[in-house]
C-alpha cells in the first residue's frame, strides 16, 4: 500500500502544479552558454567523467532543500552508522536526535525553515503587541506588517496541502483494510467508500493507475 499513497500524492501534487504556469524548463540542468544560460551542464559533467577514476569523498551540503529520495543521491549519502532511525533518541550522544544524514541547522534534521519564517519570527518578537507609533524603526516595522501578511498566507496554504495529505494517507489505510495491500484497479473502481478520506483517496487512486 505504500507504493500507493506515494502514487497518490504524486497524482495529487501533478494535478496541482498543472494549474500553475510552469517555471521549471530544466535549465539549470544545460550547459553554460553566450544566450546567458548559466546552469550546471549535467550531461556534459556525466560524459567527462566517465574515463576519470573514482575516489570517496563526503560532501556538506550548505543549503536547504536535497531531496534524499533523488535516485541519483538516495545510495550516495552519507550516513550516520551510530544513530537509529526515527527513534526519537540521541544514540550517539552528539547532540543531536536522530541525526541519520546529518543535521539541518535551519529548521530540524530533515525539514528547513524558509528565510519568509526565520525573519517573521525575529521581526514578530519585536513588533508582535507594537503599533507603527511604538515601532522605534517605523520601516522595519513596515517590513513586519508585509512579512506577516505573507506568512499568514503561505502558512494556511501549507497547513490546508498537509491536512489533506493526512486525510488522503488517512483514506488510504482505511482502503487497505478493506481491500488488501495492494489492491487492483477494478477493486479500486468498486471499492463503497464509508468516509470522506475513503472517497478521495479512491478518486485520487483511480485517476493514478
Amino acid at each position: 500500500m505504500k507504493q500507493y499513497i506515494l502514487l497518490a500524492l504524486f497524482t495529487l501534487a501533478t494535478l496541482i502544479s498543472s494549474a500553475q504556469e510552469p517555471t521549471d524548463t530544466f535549465w539549470h540542468l544545460e550547459p553554460f552558454n553566450k544566450k546567458g544560460n548559466s546552469g550546471i551542464g549535467l550531461a556534459e559533467a556525466q560524459e567527462m567523467v566517465k574515463s576519470k577514476t573514482p575516489s570517496t569523498i563526503i560532501v556538506a551540503i550548505a543549503d536547504a532543500g536535497v531531496d534524499i529520495y533523488h535516485p541519483d543521491l538516495k545510495t550516495m549519502l552519507w550516513t550516520n552508522t551510530e544513530e537509529i532511525p526515527d527513534n526519537g533518541i540521541d544514540d550517539d550522544n552528539n547532540g543531536y536526535i536522530d541525526d541519520i544524514y546529518g543535521w539541518n541547522f535551519l529548521g530540524e534534521t530533515t525539514f528547513d525553515n524558509m528565510e519568509l519564517t526565520r525573519e517573521y519570527a525575529r521581526l514578530n518578537a519585536i513588533y508582535e503587541l507594537k503599533e507603527i507609533d511604538q515601532a522605534e524603526n517605523q520601516q522595519e516595522y513596515i517590513r513586519y506588517q508585509d512579512l506577516k501578511k505573507t506568512y499568514l498566507k503561505e502558512s494556511q496554504e501549507a497547513k490546508f496541502y498537509f491536512e489533506f495529505f493526512e486525510q488522503i494517507k488517512v483514506g488510504m489505510e482505511l482502503l487497505e483494510k478493506e481491500e488488501g495491500p495492494n489492491p487492483t484497479k477494478e477493486q479500486i473502481e468498486n471499492h463503497k467508500s464509508k468516509s470522506r478520506s475513503e472517497q478521495i483517496a479512491t478518486q485520487i487512486l483511480t485517476r493514478a493507475i
